[in-house]
């Protein structure tokens, strides 16, 4: 496309995925009152441009994305919207850094289904009652990303990842006693992975 602005890549593609939140294995006593929640099976799409070229390197990568995805399996019955922006560049030929600026905008099944405590929730479980999750920005984070390779370099061959995120629950989500009463608006993540490049 000749009006396509140069080191832009426009991409779209779909996504699905599997919620497991609340649905065994919950370790807050008050929260496991409440009951376990049915599977959400989600599927949707993603749209996105990456520049290339842009601070550091003709190698450095930021790009725009927003995924959204619905419940097809009826458990939540709602959407999520995740508007992200990210930043990479290479450190050297074997190491990648990378970060990223998410949040996640769901319907109002969503704050319903997984938020709000009913009257039998609150008798059972002691948490106040609440209705008033609904629809909204649920949480905002940010991630910090390392590739490592192994054999090879960057383009081909085995890397380690790894991953560290911090994510804050937000509005009227945060203010639910799921979080305010038994959990925490703050939430960390880690992992490491291992990746190959043909």
């Amino acid at each position: 496309d000749p009006q396509q602005p140069r080191g832009w890549d426009i991409g779209a593609g779909p996504v699905a995925g599997v919620r497991l939140d609340r649905v065994a294995r919950i370790k807050d006593r008050q929260v496991r009152a409440l009951g376990e929640r049915d599977v959400a099976v989600e599927l949707g799409g993603w749209v996105g441009a990456t520049k290339t070229g842009v601070l550091t390197s003709d190698y450095d990568l930021l790009t725009f994305r927003v995924s959204a995805v619905a419940d097809v399996a009826g458990s939540h019955g709602s959407w999520i919207a995740t508007p992200t922006i990210e930043y990479g560049t290479p450190l050297s030929r074997k190491t990648f850094a990378g970060v990223s600026i998410l949040a996640e905008y769901v319907g109002g099944g969503y704050g319903d289904y997984y938020f709000d405590v009913d009257a039998a929730g609150a008798a059972a479980s002691g948490l106040s009652r609440y209705d008033r999750a609904g629809s909204g920005f649920k949480r905002a984070g940010v991630n910090f990303l390392v590739s490592q390779a192994i054999t090879g370099d960057l383009t081909q061959g085995l890397s380690l990842i790894g991953l560290v995120g911090y994510y804050r629950i937000l509005g009227e989500f945060k203010d639910s006693p799921i979080v305010r009463e038994a959990g925490d608006a703050d939430q960390f993540i880690g992992g490491l992975g291992l990746t190959y490049t043909f």
